[in-house]
């Protein structure tokens, strides 16, 4: 088995964990469309995970119309929590406000929370909550970078295991990080250009319903005339 951040090999590895060993836990750092795309794979091949979201993120906004539709999807199929930032978000007050606040938004319990960005930090808090209150090993693919070896070299190692995988970096066709931090450019301005015409389309449509409705009133005040 080649050690790869392919969707096969991602899969090919959760299914030899033994039942109840394995903890899969994702943080939505970059790209909110791959996280939707991997609870989707993830659900279709019998995977619990926790999705972890952020609410100040530069490069999405979980709580767009459409974003906030697949959260709603995700939760049903997945556990959803907090992925905060220490910059936005600096107490327990503030934290416990947006747990509330994004419950209030999808409608589920928040009961986990974790801290984005932690090489940066000096108050490490790792991550909390009812879920994580167990004897587990930790691995994390961060940078696309396993510190320990890919977690294919951790199937069935110990009693209790949790990965941390980012879906921004998991593919049918695998890519460096060079590669991948390319593509999030390419998807977003893709995303953009699209967000942009129909705005275009709309705008143009609105002034000439809007011009032909001016038109119509003038011609019937001189009708009356």
């Amino acid at each position: 088995m080649t050690c790869e951040f392919s969707y096969d090999h991602y899969f090919e590895t959760v299914s030899k964990f033994k039942n109840g060993s394995l903890f899969m836990r994702h943080d939505i750092d970059y790209s909110f469309e791959k996280a939707y795309e991997m609870a989707l794979r993830e659900h279709a091949n019998g995977i619990v995970s926790i999705y972890m979201v952020q609410l100040h993120s530069p490069f999405y906004n979980p709580l767009t119309q459409d974003n906030l539709r697949k959260l709603k999807e995700m939760a049903v199929y997945h556990d959803l929590g907090l992925h905060y930032d220490t910059r936005c978000t600096p107490t327990a007050n503030h934290i416990y406000s947006e747990m509330e606040y994004l419950e209030g938004q999808i409608g589920c319990k928040i009961k986990n929370v974790s801290q984005h960005d932690l090489v940066m930090r000096q108050n490490r808090t790792y991550v909390t909550g009812d879920l994580f209150k167990m004897s587990h090993h930790y691995i994390s693919d961060s940078a696309m970078h396993w510190r320990e070896g890919c977690f294919c070299q951790h199937t069935n190692r110990w009693k209790k295991i949790q990965v941390l995988a980012h879906p921004e970096y998991w593919s049918e066709h695998p890519k460096k990080l060079s590669g991948v931090l390319a593509g999030f450019l390419t998807d977003d301005m893709q995303r953009l250009n699209e967000q942009y015409n129909n705005l275009h389309t709309h705008l143009k449509k609105y002034y000439a319903e809007r011009e032909a409705e001016l038109h119509q009133k003038a011609k019937e005040g001189k009708t009356k005339l």
